[in-house]
């Protein structure tokens, strides 16, 4: 089944669902070391199609996914939204919301603004789906936009993220809503 691609507008910009030919502006966001901090470094031009692959049969298989974010320019943003996160063995079965941007829109509450509109539009869709988030202890930025999207933290369900490396990333779990 092919589903409609999705179109998510706010004052300042447009989410929209993967495009292949989005593969170099999503690489190169990848590739640098700023953007890429909280997760190890940077990753490889072919981990990024991997992911850039991942988002799009995402969205085709649940109707739901990470998005691109463009401004009203058109100019790559970088990305935002909610994955479905099935076998996660630390805190089981959850919807995570999150958020990457290019450094040239840090500090323009960007990734609260355009996660805050996939909030909403998830939750017309799947109103009894619950949705988490979750950083590095070291995410500082990332910690005050969940702080700003009503998220509260749920230190009996942080973990160790294991990178592909064996390297253990402790995460802190905020939740939007949490029993």
């Amino acid at each position: 089944m092919q589903r409609t691609s999705k179109r998510i507008e706010t004052e300042h910009l447009l989410m929209r669902t993967w495009r292949l030919e989005d593969l170099s502006a999503f690489s190169k966001m990848h590739a640098d070391p700023s953007v890429m901090h909280d997760l190890g470094g940077p990753i490889s031009s072919g981990e990024s199609q991997a992911k850039l692959v991942r988002y799009i049969e995402m969205y085709e298989q649940c109707g739901f996914s990470r998005y691109c974010v463009e401004d009203h320019a058109g100019n790559f943003v970088g990305y935002v939204g909610i994955c479905p996160r099935y076998n996660d063995e630390a805190i089981g079965k959850h919807n995570e919301i999150g958020w990457r941007l290019n450094v040239a829109y840090w500090g323009k509450g960007y990734a609260t603004e355009a996660a805050r509109a996939c909030m909403a539009d998830f939750r017309r869709t799947f109103p009894a789906e619950k949705v988490i988030s979750y950083t590095s202890a070291q995410n500082e930025r990332s910690q005050k936009v969940m702080a700003r999207l009503n998220m509260s933290r749920i230190p009996s369900k942080d973990f160790n993220w294991i990178e592909s490396d064996g390297r253990k990333v402790p995460l802190l779990v905020w939740a939007a809503d949490y029993d």
